[in-house]
Parts: C-alpha cells; sequence; structure tokens
C-alpha cells in the first residue's frame, strides 16, 4: 500500500498499527487513488462511498 501510494513504508506501517494518524495530503491520496471518500476514511461511512466500490469492499474477506 506504501509503495502505491508513494509513502514511506514505515509511515504506513505505524498508521496500520494505530500508532499514527493519517495526514491530510494522505488521506486526500487515497481518495484519488481509490475513489473512497474522506467520510469513509475518517468516519467509516459507507453511505457516500461509489455502489460498486462499497460492493467490492463488502465482498473482501475479513483480516
Amino acid at each position: 500500500m506504501a509503495d502505491s501510494l508513494g509513502i514511506e513504508r514505515t509511515y504506513w506501517s505505524r498508521f496500520e498499527k494505530g500508532r499514527q494518524g493519517l495526514s491530510d495530503s494522505v488521506a486526500a491520496l487515497l481518495t484519488v487513488r481509490y475513489g473512497v471518500t474522506l467520510d469513509f476514511i475518517m468516519l467509516g461511512k459507507w453511505d457516500k462511498l461509489p455502489l460498486d466500490l462499497a460492493e467490492k469492499m463488502r465482498a473482501l474477506p475479513p483480516e
């Protein structure tokens, strides 16, 4: 994920482990690159995601 966003792997690792929040610039990269909304990234709201993206994400197996 870090490589696809062009950010440091250590930054993404700290985010995944809950040790660091997302910066505005990384949140913006996620919205542009993957079509997710800031509501989804910051608040976990699915209702404003594009329908096709929401369906694909719901079909993913849980981690």
